[in-house]
């Protein structure tokens, strides 16, 4: 019955409620600090994180070293062909990244292979 009384002395009420009211306000700050300081899993992946961080210009000098090669492969491949892949590749790409390049007729034809399937929307366009 101690802490009853305890609670029923109002100068120990006072004191509860500065007590609340002062983590009511610090929560967020008291349990970040937590976060970071306070269990394992935040402390492994931090650790994971510097590993990660640590290996980052090995990546990066790696990618380099295969870009020079690959770079060296495209020399011997023919121009046309090398063109001919680059403009294949750009308009697969133009149309997803810019939208607003593919005009009405194109988005009319797709549409019609969602609705009938490839096949019908083939046999009208060679009509």
């Amino acid at each position: 019955m101690r802490i009853v009384d305890w609670i029923g002395d109002k100068e120990n009420q006072r004191k509860l409620g500065n007590v609340f009211r002062f983590l009511s306000k610090f929560w967020p700050a008291l349990l970040a600090i937590y976060l970071i300081f306070g269990n394992g899993l935040t402390r492994t992946l931090l650790k994971m994180t510097g590993s990660l961080l640590r290996l980052v210009p090995k990546l990066i000098g790696l990618a380099y070293k295969l870009g020079v090669k690959a770079a060296g492969l495209l020399g011997k491949v023919p121009k046309p062909l090398l063109i001919g892949g680059a403009l294949f590749a750009a308009g697969a790409a133009i149309p997803m990244l810019m939208p607003d390049t593919v005009d009405e007729q194109e988005r009319k034809t797709q549409d019609n292979v969602k609705k009938k399937g490839e096949a019908a929307t083939r046999a009208e366009l060679e009509k």
